[in-house]
């Protein structure tokens, strides 16, 4: 069952690729650092210069290549897929920056020839499906990343959100307390001014027995 759903996950992480990303690769010469090579290019999405290059030696170096970069140029010496058949041979690689992909541009040298359609239609057709695999790959976990980075995200804002529901509860808790503090001390206050009242009564009637015995004092002569 665990097999099923990881196979139903990723047909449809390829489907929403195919769907949002155009994979194809196109085969044309291009202008590499020594000289113009029959080769291949891809778009992939999301992705990075860095973890392109990085993602492409790992995989030439799965294929028991010797990796070579200079300037961003990439040359893996005798790599050997099985797929391809049981020769040798050499791949150059480099990317170019493009406003919402990166291009990835690759030519591989069979020995005296650069590999094509129409010369070599077998091993170019897995090629492809190899580069069309690297590409997919490389923009699934380009987008995983930044599915990561943004739910951490998420988990941020949800937490300063509960600090402020944790305020606002502190702070209605503290107003019902104020609340009943204002109550109590106006209470206190009411208390202390029929205090008041009473003590000028007594006051008055102390002022009356001082002046009666002052009187008093005056009566005698």
């Amino acid at each position: 069952m665990k097999k099923i759903t990881l196979l139903f996950v990723f047909l449809s992480a390829t489907f929403i690729l195919n769907a949002q990303y155009q994979f194809k690769v196109s085969e044309s010469n291009f202008q590499f650092s020594k000289a113009t090579h029959h080769g291949f290019s891809i778009h992939i999405y999301e992705s990075n210069i860095h973890d392109i290059e990085k993602g492409w030696k790992k995989m030439m170096k799965g294929w028991g290549a010797k990796v070579d970069e200079k300037k961003h140029e990439f040359f893996a010496d005798n790599a050997s897929f099985k797929k391809m058949g049981d020769n040798v041979f050499d791949t150059y690689a480099f990317c170019n920056e493009k406003s919402n992909y990166i291009e990835f541009i690759t030519a591989v040298d069979l020995g005296g020839a650069f590999l094509n359609a129409n010369d070599h239609r077998e091993i170019t057709s897995i090629y492809k499906e190899q580069l069309l695999s690297f590409a997919k790959q490389t923009t699934l976990s380009a987008l995983q990343e930044k599915v990561k980075i943004e739910e951490n995200n998420a988990h941020r804002l949800e937490k300063e959100m509960n600090q402020l529901v944790k305020d606002e509860n502190k702070l209605e808790n503290d107003i019902e307390s104020w609340k009943k503090s204002i109550i109590q001390a106006e209470k206190e206050v009411e208390s202390k001014q029929n205090d008041q009242e009473l003590k000028k009564v007594e006051i008055q009637q102390q002022e009356k027995t001082v002046n009666a015995l002052k009187d008093k004092m005056k009566s005698i002569k």
